[in-house]
């Protein structure tokens, strides 16, 4: 989790661009590389004649070599003997033994991984780019997926999101999807049929290793089918981990699309958008408080000013008011998925018809015709039938009062409002 909160004003976005990083600055030294053949052929030929000696096979000739670079003999030895998977510090040495750009060593690599062939990754030219997909990815797997040992993957039951996040692996860290294994956790009342579609569908995807898990009851109960997609990879775990323990120094020399999309990642995984009592709320969860507090600094980085914790059992962060929400549309979102984006927008198009925009004589008069039509009201009656926060209502019928233009009946626990 990240847990380091740093200041994201440092520089303004006009003068920033995305970060151009290179994949080796984020992996361990004892990551094996598969270098192309001919290239790895010439480098140990080259390094032979530069140590002074013609026969690299011979016991001698791997000691000269083993004594230049610093390096166990049994090690030239494995080299030699068709080890195509060689640790990466190893390679350096022996490039720059050679005087071999560290570019020119990324450009002949095949692959990289930690030591199963199965969990290896390669990416385009070995350079990535932070821009706004990356961090979106990083987003929604910081918010609602899993790194352990082993293994990165995501838990969901919304499809837009399983697929974002296994079409983004497969383009960037060349993992197919045949590759990756879904477990489906499916609740007891749901039927075949759809338990059938479902696994069509995913088939029709590219999805091969698809396996089922019976479903724990004394966690929760589900309601519907959970979708758990897994990337077996010791070697982006640790990329992914040694990103993230990284990524607040990364985002705060970014531009804002690109810590939007951190945001808008962990929101479609995290957030939601709710309606109560006319008021409109976009809340992000999370159980660990560092992770809010840490969206909620980019989201002050980016110009948002309404922004607190919520109160209650659970830790979460809103984005409250009109303008802070259609910002929020604008901004950020809710990326890849398409059902919470269509009912922000439904939440928005609301606005239209509630009160917040009126004069307070033009609010007052409403309340009075509400009143006037059922003779007698509750706060809680008035604020369902205008739309209109609770709150807000109290506080009109307070002014209103002191007018006399409305009288109350404090006899009961919820006060009563008519007109004489």
């Amino acid at each position: 989790m990240i847990s380091k909160i740093i200041n994201l004003f440092s520089a303004k976005d006009s003068t920033m661009k995305p970060l151009v990083l290179n994949v080796f600055d984020y992996v361990p030294a004892k990551t094996r590389m598969s270098l192309k053949p001919e290239f790895r052929e010439n480098l140990l030929n080259e390094s032979m004649e530069k140590a002074g000696k013609k026969y690299i096979r011979t016991k001698t000739g791997r000691r000269a070599l083993s004594n230049v670079l610093g390096l166990h003999e049994n090690k030239i030895y494995d080299w030699i003997n068709h080890g195509i998977r060689i640790k990466y510090e190893n390679i350096m040495k022996m490039a720059n033994y050679l005087g071999i750009s560290k570019k020119a060593v990324l450009k002949n690599t095949e692959y990289i991984t930690a030591y199963q062939v199965a969990g290896r990754i390669s990416i385009d030219n070995w350079w990535f780019t932070l821009d706004d997909q990356f961090t979106e990815w990083l987003g929604l797997v910081h918010g609602d997926g899993f790194v352990s040992k082993y293994v990165v993957g995501l838990s969901n039951n919304d499809m837009d999101l399983i697929l974002f996040f296994a079409d983004f692996a497969e383009k960037v860290f060349g993992f197919s999807k045949s590759r990756m294994g879904i477990i489906l956790r499916k609740p007891d009342d749901i039927s075949e049929k759809k338990i059938k579609t479902l696994v069509s569908f995913l088939k029709s995807k590219g999805f091969v290793r698809i396996s089922f898990e019976k479903e724990n009851k004394k966690r929760f109960v589900r309601r519907e089918v959970n979708i758990c997609v897994r990337i077996s990879s010791r070697i982006l775990v640790e990329f992914i981990t040694s990103v993230f323990s990284k990524l607040p120094l990364l985002l705060s020399g970014s531009p804002n699309r690109v810590k939007a999309g951190y945001v808008r990642g962990f929101a479609a995984a995290e957030g939601t958008i709710t309606r109560t009592r006319g008021q409109r709320t976009l809340a992000i969860y999370q159980k660990d408080i560092s992770d809010l507090k840490f969206i909620k600094n980019i989201l002050h980085s980016m110009g948002f000013e309404n922004i607190k914790f919520g109160k209650g059992g659970c830790n979460r962060l809103e984005v409250c008011g009109r303008r802070e929400i259609e910002r929020y549309e604008k901004l950020v979102g809710f990326g890849c998925c398409r059902r919470k984006n269509r009912k922000l927008r439904e939440v928005i198009e609301g606005y239209a018809d509630i009160l917040y925009l009126k004069s307070k004589k033009e609010r007052h008069q409403d309340i009075l015709e509400v009143i006037k039509a059922s003779k007698f009201c509750k706060c809680i009656d008035i604020s369902r039938k205008l739309g209109i926060d609770g709150r807000y209502i109290n506080a009109m019928l307070n002014e209103m009062l002191k007018k006399e233009m409305i009288t109350v009946d404090k006899s009961q626990k919820s006060y009563v409002y008519g007109v004489e």
